[in-house]
């Protein structure tokens, strides 16, 4: 399996593909490797790159009024994590910072190659169109989950979904991510065992 299998294999979860679009696809990626504790996109600059995660493990989050790191999002395989509308749009991203938690292979794309994929490729327009989607239907369950179980639910829950991510990001990450103190999720894992 090379480094462009996940890519296209996330494309073909949302639609098909004929071989000269995947290879086109492919052609307007730069695979790179980037170390672990790595910030990749930093709160007030535009974002650069379209980052999609091949292998390894990146956290969302910003920075909250009291200075603590609020973790907005982790990756759950290999998918894109990107500011995307400030990178489409070349806008400054606020808060968000986007950082490796492990080693990552990631294939990255620059604005002017994303708008000539959407402009060649029509059946681009659908996929974004169906990965806004999924991640408004992700957002909107995760704030339901948030409002409606209790932690223990919520972990639960996460470690049933996220078995991957368990064994490689930090349980301050993962604590942050629920919503909960690093104190509350030791008892929870104590309680659980």
């Amino acid at each position: 399996m090379n480094i462009y299998t996940p890519l296209i294999n996330y494309f073909l979860e949302f639609v098909q593909l004929e071989d000269v679009d995947k290879d086109f696809i492919c052609k307007s990626f730069k695979s790179g490797f980037i170390k672990k504790n790595t910030i990749i996109e930093k709160a007030g600059h535009v974002p650069k790159l379209h980052h999609f995660i091949a292998s390894g493990f990146v956290r969302r989050y910003y920075i909250d009024d009291f200075g603590n790191e609020i973790v907005t999002d982790i990756n759950k395989g290999p998918e894109f994590l990107t500011t995307y509308i400030h990178f489409l749009n070349n806008t400054i991203s606020p808060k968000n910072y986007i950082e490796t938690v492990t080693d990552v292979k990631v294939l990255q794309i620059n604005r002017s190659s994303v708008l000539n994929l959407l402009a060649r490729f029509p059946v681009m327009q659908e996929f974004q169109s169906k990965v806004f989607l999924k991640m408004s239907n992700d957002n909107r369950q995760r704030a339901v989950d948030l409002a409606t179980l209790s932690a223990e639910q919520l972990y639960l829950k996460f470690i049933n979904e996220n078995p991957a991510i368990i064994q490689n990001v930090p349980l301050t990450c993962i604590a942050s991510y629920l919503g909960i103190t690093p104190q509350s999720l030791s008892r929870l894992r104590k309680n659980i065992k």
